[in-house]
């Protein structure tokens, strides 16, 4: 009756209010509650006889090596994207094909994804399966970690065989260098290189007395040269003085031979005028012979004067000039032979002093030898110790998890099942309960209408 008034109330209206569809779905509760129960039920029993899956993840964590095992910076064995890229394209199909073809009937398709979160040395591989698959993806898994980690132990092992070489060198050479047979050598062939230095400088100090008292006797030499010109330079100055008193006096008894023929010119012209009676020719003969006898002197006087004593003056100024140019020349070879000296010596005093210092850096070297024989010693246990530290760095690629179930199942999804078969369950009653309302106003609509024609 209800149904009916609601009917024709709607009939004269085109709109429908909420509380007309609030009726119908009231009227119709049974069918909704019906639908809503079977359509639970059903998604109830899916959910409880569904198979439960889970998902198997394995952890990978890439290795380490060294980059240069001289400075011992560590580096992956290989990116993780590298090594991603290998999975997916290598390791993963071929760990797979191998396990189809060992026939294992556990898994018909087995299927593995591998990703890598960022900033890390891991690589993560995951599947999807039963729980009564567990065994058969922990072997597959399995597979593919020991297919990685033997591919990447060649790297670890080469890195430890030149790891290994380089600390065989060091305590080779640390033994060395502790050896006292070696120790022993290497000081004696120092001490020696000292004493070399030293005889070289008693050698030096020979070869330069030696060649400094021929120097000396060089410079003596020259010496005596110029006090020997010297001793000839005054006596030709003796000779010029005496040639020059020799010549004073012979022109003094030219002048007296002059005055005397002059005296003697004069009695002559009185015996001339005498010369009547035989004693006045006697006289006269005699002023004859003695104006000849002095004019022989004067001749004599003369030519010594103006010839002999001029050329004597002559030959004896050449010698003064030759012996003072002489006298220059020996100065200069004296001089010379001086600076030679002076130069020698100077020499000396520092090929002595280079000499010590040779021999100062000879017995350094050997101080410095034990200094840094010590150091090092110590620098190649500090290094061989360094060297033994860096094989911690090495590690293989190695699984922190393989095949690890997953703590809650993927599937099904249990109350999400039921939840969803129930909203589908109230839905599909409602649209019932719509459906049914509709017929039954059609129904009523047709009824009336016969009403009518009859």
């Amino acid at each position: 009756m209800k149904e009916e008034m609601a009917y024709q109330e709607s009939a004269g209206s085109d709109e429908i209010s909420l509380v007309d569809l609030f009726v119908v779905l009231w009227d119709r509760k049974w069918l909704i509650f019906v639908s809503f129960v079977l359509f639970v039920s059903v998604g109830l029993g899916y959910a409880l006889l569904s198979p439960e899956t889970y998902e198997y993840s394995t952890v990978i964590e890439v290795g380490t090596t060294l980059k240069n095992v001289e400075n011992g910076s560590p580096v992956v064995i290989e990116e993780p994207a590298s090594l991603l890229e290998k999975l997916k394209t290598s390791y993963i199909p071929v760990a797979v094909h191998a396990f189809v073809e060992a026939g294992d009937l556990a898994i018909t398709k087995p299927k593995i994804t591998a990703s890598s979160p960022k900033n890390s040395r891991l690589v993560v591989f995951k599947s999807k399966g039963l729980l009564k698959q567990e065994d058969a993806y922990r072997a597959l898994h399995q597979n593919v970690v020991d297919v990685v980690g033997n591919d990447h132990k060649e790297v670890i092992a080469s890195a430890f065989r030149e790891l290994s070489a380089k600390v065989k060198d060091s305590q080779i050479v640390l033994s060395e260098l502790r050896n006292p047979a070696l120790l022993k050598v290497a000081k004696t062939e120092l001490a020696s290189s000292i004493q070399g230095e030293k005889r070289a400088l008693d050698d030096l100090k020979s070869l330069q007395k030696v060649e400094i008292l021929a120097l000396e006797a060089r410079v003596a030499g020259e010496k005596a040269k110029l006090d020997d010109l010297a001793g000839q330079s005054q006596q030709i100055d003796v000779q010029l003085e005496l040639t020059e008193k020799e010549r004073l006096l012979l022109e003094r008894q030219v002048e007296e031979v002059h005055i005397a023929l002059k005296e003697v010119k004069a009695g002559r012209k009185g015996a001339v005028e005498g010369v009547a009676d035989a004693t006045n020719a006697l006289t006269l003969m005699m002023v004859e012979n003695q104006i000849e006898l002095q004019r022989t002197r004067l001749e004599r006087l003369e030519t010594r004067l103006t010839i002999d004593l001029k050329r004597q003056l002559g030959e004896l100024a050449a010698k003064k000039a030759e012996n003072s140019r002489m006298q220059g020349v020996q100065a200069r070879f004296l001089k010379e032979a001086g600076s030679a000296l002076s130069k020698r010596k100077s020499d000396s005093l520092g090929e002595i002093a280079a000499a010590h210092e040779s021999i100062a850096a000879a017995e350094n070297d050997l101080v410095k030898f034990e200094i840094d024989r010590e150091t090092k010693i110590s620098q190649q246990e500090q290094s061989i110790e360094q060297l033994k530290s860096r094989e911690d760095i090495l590690q293989n690629t190695k699984p922190l998890a393989v095949a690890m179930r997953s703590a809650e199942r993927l599937s099904p999804k249990r109350a999400l099942i039921v939840a969803l078969s129930g909203i589908v369950g109230v839905i599909f009653g409602v649209a019932l309960a719509f459906l049914a309302s509709l017929l039954g106003q059609v129904k009523r609509r047709q009824l009336q209408i016969t009403v009518e024609q009859e």
